[in-house]
């Protein structure tokens, strides 16, 4: 596969995007181990595939995205992305979580919100939920999160929502979300149409917690694809 740097501007015609697997050694395993992937007995490296791809920026402009996920949906997030691309969908950024770490001990959850923070979108990342011991669903690669500064992730606790640890910014997103405003992922954008027809579930159709920026699949929909 031909190399080039995240994020730089490419000429869509000249750019295909791929998928490659990840090996030991090479460019991607450097920068993801001990980071996003580290050994476990949960999900093995030869589960996850390596995606680059073409998506529109928040000025319009063509970048070069990136993003890691499970081998399984690799097609359907690939197909996903490229439909995305035509119709000129604007995604802040794809960067792997990776680039958020400042060294390979950092607090994974302090890792996710530098990611946040950046309004960066992504995939595999091996972590809990907050405040819990379960594994999240990007542990396996089958979670992806979208523009998530606009579409913020909202806890419930002790029968409430919690806002405590929310910006202005945010909150402001969470009490108007159908007002119109760009890039807020609502059951009318096409990014939730795509993949609820995909069939991945939307983190803001929850019955209680709402994550708005984030879309899950069940891995057994996809546990015959090899």
């Amino acid at each position: 596969m031909e190399k080039y740097k995240a994020g730089d501007l490419y000429d869509s015609s000249s750019f295909i995007c791929t998928s490659s697997e990840i090996v030991v050694g090479d460019d991607v395993y450097n920068r993801i181990i001990n980071k996003s992937y580290v050994p476990n007995d949960f999900i093995k490296l030869e589960d996850l595939s390596y995606l680059k791809f073409l998506h529109y920026d928040y000025e319009d402009k063509v970048r070069v995205g990136e993003m890691i996920v499970n081998k399984r949906i690799k097609d359907v997030v690939l197909s996903m992305l490229g439909r995305l691309f035509e119709a000129r969908y604007q995604v802040k950024s794809f960067k792997l979580v990776d680039d958020y770490f400042e060294s390979d001990d950092d607090d994974r959850n302090v890792v996710d919100t530098r990611s946040i923070a950046d309004n960066n979108s992504y995939a595999f990342f091996y972590r809990k939920i907050y405040g819990t011991d379960r594994l999240s669903n990007h542990s396996s690669g089958y979670a992806i999160d979208i523009n998530p500064r606009e579409n913020p992730y909202l806890p419930f606790r002790n029968g409430k929502y919690d806002y405590s640890n929310l910006t202005p910014e945010e909150i402001e997103y969470l009490t108007h979300r159908e007002d119109g405003k760009k890039h807020v992922i609502v059951h009318s954008d096409l990014a939730y149409r795509l993949f609820n027809e995909s069939g991945f579930e939307w983190g803001g159709d929850w019955d209680t917690t709402k994550d708005y920026q984030h879309f899950e699949v069940d891995h057994e929909r996809f546990k015959h694809i090899v």
